[in-house]
């Protein structure tokens, strides 16, 4: 939802083609986007939209914190489990996955694999999803 249409918002000038000088040369570069308030042309309420423009501006703060990766970040699991993006192992601070054992479509448990990924190095933590879902719903 990167996309101000969504927010019934018209827009134009996104983007900018830039220009550099490498080895002697002019190298050009296109579609180099440009922050929101240096946009050639923004008409809020030009069309319905599917969110309002204040929605639109939290989710545009929220993708750069939900990235993949990002170490402290607040990124929901598939499949709607909560955990994963609200709680992380105090001992690598990285973000639990989700795995599912038994037969489809299984039961969910959080792990901490990614110290032992990278490192080679025993599990931190493993859980079951069914009781703890619940109760971080009701925080959050």
């Amino acid at each position: 939802m990167k996309n101000p249409f969504y927010a019934g918002v018209y827009v134009y000038g996104k983007s900018e083609k830039r220009t550099e000088i490498v080895d002697g040369r002019a190298r050009k570069s296109y579609g180099q986007s440009k922050p929101s308030g240096t946009w050639d042309v923004l008409l809020q309420d030009h069309h319905e939209g599917y969110i309002d423009w204040s929605e639109f501006e939290r989710n545009q703060s929220l993708i750069p914190v939900n990235a993949f990766g990002q170490k402290g970040g607040i990124k929901s699991g598939r499949g709607g489990w909560r955990c994963p993006g609200a709680c992380s192992p105090a001992a690598s601070g990285r973000r639990l996955g989700v795995v599912y054992s038994g037969r489809a479509p299984g039961h969910p448990y959080y792990r901490c694999e990614r110290i032992n990924q990278m490192l080679a190095k025993p599990r931190c933590m493993t859980f079951g999803a069914s009781r703890i879902d619940p109760a971080i719903g009701r925080r959050y």
